[in-house]
């Protein structure tokens, strides 16, 4: 094996976006090793685990829906975790690169999270202990950590469970309050067999005796009734047609989507670190656009509850469009202002004054997370 890579800088998890979806992973390439015991809560007490946009209201921030790390274990059951390892994201691939090694087991990670709603881990197997016989568990489960400080506070009526759906898929529904939603995980590891287990709010899918040159990919897809009428059917069409369409095209489509939109900005900059935040910086803007047009500023819960979006900091989101010759996702957010007027003007309306009034900081539908009426926090229109 090649010499162990550990960070030299604090660590933050990265989180994926397409402007509805939030998917948080850390070191692992995934939503963490679980080896049952770690530590694994983060500043500020973000979750890697999925979350949406479209969740968030006045009296709710973004939920942690479930998590969905990976667990490494011997073929007797003894568990291991991810020492070291070696990270990056590529702006131009929308695509996160993971080395881990765990004792045992050596693998390469790929990780992306699509447009259209499907999140994407591709392991290859890079060394393995064949005495060991390594194994790979797929968890699914409520989110969760090892903290001591805080614990998770899920909204009224949370639930969430499993079934098995086939051989390479596992179902699940999700819900509280209003939301009602669908889940459908996909896993494609060719010549080798899946044992799959449920345990009410768990489920797992177990692949053996892994060994150098296997590959394994994961398929999810989280849909609810906040942004879609056919959530059930739609999920399972985007896992289905992954497992169908196969790795390499939805990588190759993936990637030339987001090499299509960062090429449009032409800019020289000399200094190779300030590129990558620039470059960057433009992954995360379009990261953060829902289909609307509308832009997050937070991207996470943990972030002032994520899902918002403060109208007077558009401008500055706006301005860096223009000049970086993003004109079509400028249009897209204009799409959002135009569509959200609806709300604007009954907030006008609400003070006595004519046209439309914006507020403050609003969620997806253009409806203020400060107040009800606008009445209730007047002299800051």
């Amino acid at each position: 094996m090649s010499e162990k890579k550990y960070p030299d800088k604090m660590y933050f998890p990265f989180v994926l976006g397409n402007g509805l979806d939030s998917v948080m992973v850390d070191y692992s390439g995934s939503m963490h090793c679980d080896s049952g015991h770690l530590h694994i809560e983060q500043h500020e007490n973000s979750i890697c685990c999925w979350e949406k946009v479209s969740h968030r209201t006045r009296t709710r921030f973004m939920v942690p829906i479930a998590q969905f790390p990976y667990r490494i274990t011997g073929y007797d059951g003894e568990l291991y975790e991810v020492g070291s390892f070696s990270q990056s994201f590529d702006p131009y691939k929308a695509v996160l690169y993971t080395e881990v090694e765990a004792t045992i087991i050596k693998m390469n990670i790929t990780t992306f999270l699509t447009s259209d709603g499907l999140y994407v881990e591709r392991y290859e197997v890079k060394w393995a202990d064949r005495e060991r016989r390594p194994v790979i568990i797929f968890i699914g489960r409520r989110p969760y950590y090892w903290g001591a400080n805080s614990e998770i506070k899920f909204p009224d009526g949370y639930k969430l469970s499993f079934s098995k759906g086939s051989e390479d898929i596992v179902v699940g529904e999700y819900g509280f309050e209003e939301v009602k939603g669908s889940i459908f995980i996909g896993v494609r590891a060719y010549e080798k067999n899946k044992k799959i287990e449920i345990e009410g709010e768990k489920s797992y899918m177990k692949i053996e005796d892994l060994k150098k040159g296997d590959i394994i990919e994961r398929y999810i897809s989280l849909m609810d009734n906040t942004h879609t009428n056919g959530y059930e059917k739609e999920s399972e069409m985007i896992v289905k047609k992954a497992l169908s369409e196969g790795y390499k095209s939805i990588y190759t489509k993936h990637i030339l989507e987001w090499k299509n939109y960062q090429q449009l900005t032409e800019v020289e900059i000399p200094d190779k670190d300030m590129e990558d935040i620039y470059r960057k910086s433009l992954w995360l803007i379009k990261a953060s656009q829902y289909k609307n047009g509308f832009i997050t500023e937070g991207l996470y819960s943990a972030f002032k509850g994520g899902g918002y979006t403060c109208h007077w900091d558009m401008l500055f989101a706006c301005r860096a469009l223009l000049t970086s010759n993003q004109k079509e996702t400028v249009l897209k957010l204009l799409d959002y202002y135009h569509l959200s007027s609806h709300y604007a003007k009954i907030y006008a309306k609400q003070i006595n004054r004519p046209g439309v009034y914006f507020p403050w900081v609003t969620n997806w539908q253009g409806k203020s997370i400060c107040f009800e009426n606008a009445n209730e926090w007047r002299n800051i229109e």
